[in-house]
């Protein structure tokens, strides 16, 4: 994009009128060097506002399918464990444990503890929920998918300490049987 540093354009406008009061003939040669005394003009102008060009330095990336984006975003964020979970609520650490699945699904069963705030939800409701943003949570949906997309999600939002568990409700129900 193009940004300006000027305060004032006005002296562009006023260049013509400067150039029109030297009351040069015009003839094939004057118009030639007005030209080049209007470009030079311009030229400095631009130069003395201090235009330049900002380029974006973050590529945005594409991805072929939303494994792949799932895939990218679990290198970007923290995973615990089942058992690294298992262990904090055991001994009772300080942690908000929320399932990101729809309510249909929290009904059905969750880990224990767990508060509901679905994914679609999350980012306008976990003010609401929270205060501040560097108490630790762990997030978790059916397979670890929606929670690992969560978990970039409020890191984004400026929340520090945010972790989705690997394996997410599937794992914990097999590891619970």
């Amino acid at each position: 994009m193009l940004l300006m540093n000027c305060t004032s354009m006005k002296s562009m406008v006023d260049v013509s009128s400067v150039i029109n009061s030297l009351s040069l003939r015009y003839n094939r040669r004057n118009r030639i060097m007005k030209n080049v005394i209007v470009s030079l003009v311009v030229a400095a102008v631009v130069l003395t506002c201090g235009a330049f060009i900002q380029v974006d330095a973050q590529e945005s990336k594409v991805f072929e399918t939303p494994k792949d984006l799932v895939a990218y975003v679990k290198t970007q964020i923290t995973e615990i464990s089942l058992e690294d979970l298992k262990k904090k609520m055991e001994n009772q650490d300080d942690f908000v444990l929320i399932d990101v699945r729809d309510k249909g699904e929290f009904i059905k069963g969750s880990i224990p503890g767990a508060i509901n705030i679905s994914r679609g939800l999350l980012e306008f409701k976990i003010g609401k929920q929270l205060e501040g943003k560097t108490k630790e949570i762990v997030l978790f949906c059916k397979s670890g998918s929606r929670s690992a997309l969560a978990t970039a999600s409020l890191k984004s939002l400026g929340y520090t300490d945010v972790k989705s568990l690997e394996g997410g409700w599937l794992g914990w129900e097999k590891a619970s049987n």
